[in-house]
């Protein structure tokens, strides 16, 4: 119903105000089937959806909306969520966005070192699959030359998905603030983050990133310093290799506790003050760029838990695609479960097929 009006809201304002709108959006179906001894056989995942996006401008400002709505086979429930929905506008050297959205930190891939504004959505198999986060009600203003851009960040309330047990009271002194400073340069593109709230669940943190390209190779580095009861740091480099038709990610990341931290929330940090892991990520084009190979994952150095993904997509047509692959999960040493042996259960296979426009 949410959908619905808001689609009906944009129309209209297309009508009254709007000199161009444009919708896209992607249909598909998704089935996932469980690989493990267990529950060998059971469905994991089915989700058939309906992904769309509008956006309506007129001169320097713009309306956004994003939404989705399907039905979940292993739920037996339909479903509609409204992901995104804010105005934008943007002058010469000055801008501003208000609503509900999704803001990216840092240049860390499937890795989160500075990118803490949106949380991750872990409210449904199909959302944690798709690493999908939760925008939130922001308001960004935007202040830009040819070298530098500023973001300052006003967000007045907590994503409510993410805190539904916490009952944070929705008062303005509760409010968190934020702001990225990115300079673009001949040799490097370079970041600062800085974010403040008030709430005893904020991670307060300084943080930067800087992207060097080498030819067909780019380096990122990444770091933040958590100031709050956490007292972290967290730090990652990464190397980007795009050789012809290949495309190669390597990461290494790390998190260390400090002392007083560490000793007043052991049940957090469990034995290890010093925690690390690696991402690799591989994807090979063939038959014209028709046909993409990618096999990625992560690895936790600590318990020596895991995570994979192998896939291989096929494009029927420039908006069909199919594909094929596998989600594998994996306990560490002793069978200690880590980070993602909590999930190898849901090692699976699964069947995507999709439709964009």
């Amino acid at each position: 119903m949410k959908a619905a009006i808001l689609v009906c809201l944009v129309l209209l304002s297309q009508r009254l105000f709007s000199q161009e709108l444009r919708f896209s959006g992607e249909a598909g179906t998704v089935w996932a089937s469980a690989l493990r001894e267990k529950n060998r056989g059971d469905y994991v995942l089915g989700d058939t959806y309906l992904d769309g996006k509008i956006e309506a401008f007129y001169d320097d400002a713009s309306v956004f909306a994003q939404g989705r709505a399907g039905f979940d086979e292993v739920a037996e429930e339909s479903y509609c969520e409204l992901k995104e929905l804010y105005f934008d506008y943007s002058a010469h050297f000055w801008g501003f966005r208000v609503g509900c959205q999704k803001v990216a930190w840092g240049k860390a891939d499937g890795i989160d070192i500075t990118n803490i504004i949106c949380p991750h959505d872990t409210s449904s198999l199909r959302a944690l699959f798709n690493d999908e986060r939760i925008a939130i009600d922001t308001a960004r203003l935007s202040l830009n030359n040819d070298v530098f851009t500023l973001d300052a960040y006003f967000i007045p309330f907590e994503s409510s998905k993410a805190n539904a047990e916490k009952h944070i009271e929705k008062n303005i002194k509760n409010a968190d603030y934020a702001a990225k400073l990115s300079g673009y340069f001949s040799l490097c593109d370079v970041s600062l983050y800085a974010y403040y709230g008030k709430k005893s669940d904020t991670k307060n943190m300084f943080g930067t990133d800087a992207a060097l390209p080498i030819g067909e190779t780019v380096v990122r580095l990444e770091g933040a310093y958590f100031f709050d009861n956490h007292k972290e740091l967290r730090s990652l480099i990464g190397l980007d290799w795009f050789p012809q038709s290949w495309t190669l990610t390597a990461q290494y990341f790390c998190d260390y506790c400090f002392d007083e931290a560490f000793n007043a929330q052991k049940e957090l940090y469990g034995a290890d003050k010093y925690s690390h892991g690696a991402t690799l990520n591989i994807s090979k084009s063939l038959l014209s760029d028709t046909l993409t190979l990618s096999v990625s994952g992560v690895l936790m150095l600590n318990d020596l838990d895991s995570a994979i993904e192998v896939s291989g997509e096929y494009s029927l047509t420039d908006s069909v695609f199919l594909e094929l692959g596998s989600y594998l999960f994996n306990s560490g040493k002793d069978n200690k479960t880590g980070t993602y042996g909590l999930y190898k259960d849901y090692t699976s296979a699964y069947l995507k097929a999709r439709c964009v426009f």
